[in-house]
């Protein structure tokens, strides 16, 4: 069995989906909060939980896009074989 080395590609690879999937949580965190602050009466610890969890959605959303932006500037947007 042969080793297999990781490159460019494959980081390209792996942080893009690290960002599309913190992408998608971040919007359904957005979608959520939106929805408990329209509600009749949603309870301050309601809306506080929601504001925690978009916080923590958006943060990892901020990191994520920063690595693959990192990468892209580094090595180009193609991912190459």
């Amino acid at each position: 069995m042969t080793a297999q080395t990781l490159g460019p590609a494959d980081d390209y690879r792996r942080l893009r989906l690290a960002y599309d999937d913190a992408f998608r949580d971040f919007t359904d965190h957005v979608r959520l909060f939106q929805t408990v602050i329209h509600e009749h009466d949603p309870g301050h610890d309601r809306i506080q939980q929601a504001q925690e969890k978009l916080a923590t959605a958006e943060a990892a959303y901020r990191r994520t896009r920063d690595l693959l932006a990192a990468h892209v500037l580094t090595h180009g947007a193609t991912p190459r074989t």
